[in-house]
């Protein structure tokens, strides 16, 4: 059956950062860049749903210990066939300490999964140059310190046996701490740029995830038109940024968040709908073939079939 086309049928997350220094701990809530900007200790993040005092308490000062962690992560990486990450093509850095990445597995409950969020952040490791190990884990194989301290979230980042979950989170990190020439973001130099940004890419892969997930036939339309708006709103502003990338010509986090995406969204749409994304977006589509060709994003990556494996698990 031939294809038809799709055309045919905000604000910064808050993080509670909780600051340890030699004396005391304190929980703040300000602004990430400005935080983390005056402040040169140790960083912990603790999600606004845990934020209890008892909560904070028990992440600290907890049974979850890092050596605990440690031997977990031990295990399971001696178990990971996939090794470390090479981030060929922009060096990597020495004295970096030593980074676990906990990601879901396929469908042989070893290799790498169909997690989007995982590819972001392998996306921004990559680029950094920064060595890491990538450890694909089943619902069955997740450490105990990672199911009772963070709800068993993944991708979960380890670093010198400290542990982050979130892409946001952990990439906000990295960006932090492991800065490069150029900053990954536009926010500080072009606030108006990056808010755009923001408006244009928040709403895609909720949208696609409604169509995805939907099994009423009669609903289809109206959520593959939402979609289509989606997608219409980036295709807009890769126009009036002339790309190649969503802010210009430097690539930012948000493309490496928004990529993986949209590589789940031409699979699946494709594989479960029966369409294609539609040819007049002529700025996504050159958008696309630009940033699915780049290394960082192809040795990041997984075939096709382990993302139609994983939305078919989603839709039933």
């Amino acid at each position: 059956m031939i294809m038809r086309s799709l055309v045919q049928v905000s604000s910064i997350s808050l993080l509670l950062l909780v600051v340890r220094t030699k004396a005391f701990l304190r929980p703040i809530l300000p602004r990430y860049s400005s935080t983390l900007r005056a402040s040169s200790v140790a960083v912990r993040y603790i999600t606004l749903a845990d934020a209890t005092p008892q909560s904070i308490t028990s992440r600290i000062e907890g049974s979850h210990t890092r050596s605990s962690m440690s031997s977990s992560i031990a295990l399971a990486s001696a178990r990971s066939t996939t090794g470390f990450g090479d981030a060929r093509g922009r060096g990597a850095r020495d004295e970096q300490g030593r980074i676990e990445l906990l990601c879901k597995a396929g469908p042989d409950g070893a290799a790498l999964g169909d997690c989007p969020f995982c590819h972001y952040v392998q996306m921004v490791l990559r680029y950094k140059g920064l060595r890491y190990r990538l450890i694909p884990l089943t619902p069955e194989d997740k450490p105990e310190w990672l199911v009772e301290g963070y709800g068993g979230k993944m991708p979960c980042l380890v670093h010198d046996e400290e542990a982050y979950t979130d892409s946001g989170t952990i990439t906000q990190y990295l960006e932090y701490f492991f800065p490069g020439e150029e900053p990954l973001t536009v926010e500080d130099e072009n606030p108006e740029l990056a808010e755009e940004v923001k408006t244009a890419t928040s709403g895609v892969f909720g949208a696609f995830a409604r169509y995805m997930k939907n099994m009423d036939k009669e609903q289809d339309p109206p959520l593959q038109a939402a979609l289509v708006e989606e997608l219409n709103k980036v295709d807009t502003l890769l126009q009036k940024t002339k790309g190649p990338f969503l802010a210009g010509e430097r690539i930012t986090l948000d493309d490496m968040a928004l990529a993986p995406k949209l590589y789940h969204i031409k699979v699946g749409v494709a594989h479960f709908k029966n369409v294609i994304i539609p040819p007049s977006l002529t700025a996504l589509a050159a958008y696309m073939q630009h940033i699915f060709d780049m290394d960082i994003f192809q040795e990041s990556s997984y075939p096709p079939d382990v993302i139609t494996w994983g939305w078919g698990n989603a839709r039933k």
